[in-house]
């Protein structure tokens, strides 16, 4: 994962690949990343962002323009057209960036307040069983 960086070629066959994989290869993906978040946190000790005992938790829903077709893509609520996936951030706190947790993707048409989605959002951002947040066990 730090090693060099791959050819264009290389990283075009393993995201062909990958996406061949559907919902088994995300699901996979999700927990590699939890259980590199929750290595790096334990490593980073006081300075992680679960040292308080709690990790806030942003959940906004981001539109991305498509300018041709593209799968799921939809007129959006700004007469545009593309994506509007619900995003899920870890707050860093003042000083700090957001990290990205999970995106759920959804057409460009989708409502910003959709309890569904964000109770979906809210579970596969939640830790290791959800493959999200993490935090300290």
């Amino acid at each position: 994962m730090f090693g060099p960086v791959a050819s264009d070629p290389t990283v075009s066959r393993l995201i062909s690949t990958l996406a061949s994989g559907g919902h088994r290869v995300l699901a996979a993906l999700r927990t590699a990343c939890a259980e590199v978040r929750e290595r790096v946190w334990r490593l980073a000790g006081n300075a992680a962002p679960d040292a308080g005992g709690q990790v806030v938790v942003d959940i906004d829903g981001v539109l991305v323009l498509a300018h041709s077709e593209k799968q799921d893509a939809a007129a959006t609520w700004k007469e545009t057209f593309g994506h509007h996936p619900l995003m899920v951030f870890v707050d860093h706190g003042r000083g700090g960036s957001g990290e990205p947790v999970v995106g759920l993707p959804r057409p460009g048409n989708a409502g910003s307040n959709t309890a569904a989605d964000h109770i979906e959002a809210t579970r596969l951002g939640s830790g290791p069983n959800g493959s999200g947040a993490g935090g300290r066990r």
